[in-house]
């Protein structure tokens, strides 16, 4: 298989996990309608933690949270990429990717490594690291023929993971988020096109957006960007929706090949 059909999702999540659930599903039908292989959600697609004093609650691989999704899945035939939830394992607790397979199959894919502990300038206060453990290897997701270097939103700043994936030829990368609108306006955009040229991979960077109850505001902008640097798609500030779109084994030797980097 040369071409994939996708799909990006883009989600307005709060500190809940059924009302989020609910949103999560909904996305997946409207995935398969479009006639997407899979559906790639932001970071804290399913709770997203508003009260910054309060631990997140953590999820384990047999929670029944997950169970909708894997039925659902397998109903559509239809694969799903959750992109930072928050999980406790033996050996810690992480903000982790999660895949599931059409056959329901789930999969505990990558842990972010580099954790959100900022502090801007009379605005932000953050510190991610008081609720997870920092992950310590990158990871390829292998799928349908196409290979997909993960990464979690903060690792973007961070060109040494995406320096390793160059190196494996990986055809995308992914980038699920959850970014600040200060942050966003500055740097996102050009951080995901910079991602995409110096590793000559596509880049599908799945986003929350909105106001979340008020309590924190996200700044959408769900991206996906061909190898050449071009944003193919750009969800701006739609909530709660999804786009589908292509990636094309030829395009990533093209640019390879018209600009051989790995040489």
């Amino acid at each position: 298989m040369d071409k994939l059909k996708l799909a990006i999702g883009q989600m307005e999540c709060i500190d809940s996990f059924a009302d989020n659930l609910e949103i999560l599903l909904d996305l997946m039908h409207q995935a398969s309608k479009l006639d997407a292989k899979a559906l790639f959600l932001p970071e804290n697609c399913l709770y997203m933690r508003l009260d910054k004093k309060q631990l997140p609650p953590y999820l384990s691989t047999s929670s029944e949270e997950f169970e909708q999704i894997k039925a659902l899945s397998m109903k559509l035939d239809l694969a799903v990429h959750l992109g930072g939830v928050g999980l406790k394992t033996d050996a810690g607790k992480y903000n982790a990717s999660i895949f599931v397979s059409p056959k329901g199959e789930l999969s505990h894919t990558y842990d972010k490594q580099k954790l959100f502990d900022i502090e801007l300038e009379g605005k932000h206060s953050y510190r991610e690291s008081d609720a997870y453990d920092h992950g310590s290897k990158n990871s390829v997701l292998e799928y349908l023929g196409f290979s997909f270097g993960q990464s979690i939103c903060f690792d973007l700043r961070f060109s040494s993971i995406y320096e390793n994936y160059a190196k494996q030829q990986v055809d995308a990368i992914l980038i699920p988020s959850s970014f600040l609108v200060p942050t966003g306006k500055a740097h996102w955009h050009v951080l995901n096109r910079a991602r995409a040229i110096e590793t000559q991979s596509y880049v599908i960077s799945a986003a929350q957006t909105g106001e979340h109850k008020g309590k924190h505001q996200s700044f959408g902008h769900s991206l996906v960007v061909d190898p050449w640097g071009e944003v193919l798609v750009d969800l701006e500030n739609k909530k709660n929706t999804c786009e589908a779109f292509e990636i094309d084994k030829a395009k990533v030797l093209s640019v390879r090949q018209q600009m051989p980097m790995h040489r």
